[in-house]
């Protein structure tokens, strides 16, 4: 997603940006859209970077909401300085352990007492990401997360489909500290820019005619063209190698005996087989950033 008012963001599978469609700004509220595919079972990770500094001699807080859910699922500060790089793989659980982002289907159930589609919020299947300025105002003891936001359940009657985030299995990370903070202007209650990601199956992105299937799982022009036109160019093929061939037996015919030339002129002239070029995917060139152990907000 292209930098709004000095701020770079995007979320990650396995260290590489997922690719961004549909990008739209709304420029009065400092809030940026996109569509991006999802794959369920794929944990993904928050990324932003600081292209500028957004508030000098400051920091910035970085809080991360999805499916629509007013809960903080991780909050992170980090100093406001140019370049400066925070990745979130997880919701932060202790000091040391945090339970990671996980792309996962919708739950279902045949329970008639569970959520309806008519109460599932309406941004399932976002993460919204808030950029904060704010000021750091000392250590704050370490305490366990709010209680986080539950999966969601939907019957299988009302299914929309799509995909929500899960958090995985708690796992161990480097070592975290906490900090308080306060606005870092009286205007500054208010996120100073907010990204919104639309996060779908591919297939659906597809289907929607956001996203456009991969130039490598299409096949080629030659390709496409071989299927439809087999018959014809087969029947090519042999013309041209009989008439190879023919030339070839003109050729020799003088210096042959008539026998030799009768055993040779009966055999069957092979027909060459042709390969067809196979796509391959282009591999992207990942950019590697340094990153600091962040520094959560109380």
């Amino acid at each position: 997603m292209p930098t709004l008012f000095g701020v770079y963001a995007s979320i990650r599978v396995n260290g590489k940006d997922l690719p961004q469609f549909k990008i739209e700004f709304d420029e009065v509220n400092r809030t940026a859209y996109c569509c991006i595919p999802s794959q369920a079972g794929r944990n993904y990770s928050v990324f932003w970077k600081q292209e500028e500094a957004i508030s000098p001699y400051g920091a910035i807080c970085g809080r991360i909401y999805f499916d629509g859910s007013n809960k903080t699922a991780e909050a992170t500060v980090s100093d406001s300085i140019p370049g400066k790089c925070v990745e979130r793989t997880g919701a932060t659980i202790s000091a040391t352990e945090e339970l990671p982002f996980v792309f996962a289907d919708v739950i279902l159930t045949d329970n008639p007492n569970a959520i309806t589609a008519s109460v599932i919020p309406s941004d399932i299947g976002t993460i919204r990401l808030t950029i904060q300025r704010v000021h750091k105002c000392g250590l704050s003891k370490y305490h366990a997360r709010p209680e986080l936001p539950a999966p969601l359940v939907q019957h299988e009657r009302n299914r929309k489909g799509g995909h929500s985030t899960r958090l995985g299995q708690a796992r161990l990370t480097y070592h975290q500290t906490r900090v308080r903070t306060k606005p870092y202007t009286s205007s500054d209650v208010r996120p100073f820019v907010t990204f919104i990601f639309k996060y779908r199956p591919a297939s659906a992105l597809i289907h929607a005619g956001i996203m456009h299937p991969s130039p490598a799982l299409k096949p080629t022009n030659y390709a496409r063209n071989r299927e439809c036109n087999l018959d014809s160019e087969e029947e090519r093929v042999q013309q041209a190698w009989a008439m190879k061939a023919k030339n070839k037996s003109s050729d020799t015919r003088s210096l042959e005996p008539q026998g030799q030339h009768a055993a040779a002129s009966s055999h069957k002239h092979l027909v060459k087989e042709e390969q067809l070029p196979i796509a391959g995917f282009e591999k992207g060139e990942r950019t590697h950033f340094k990153l600091d152990p962040p520094v959560l907000s109380s």
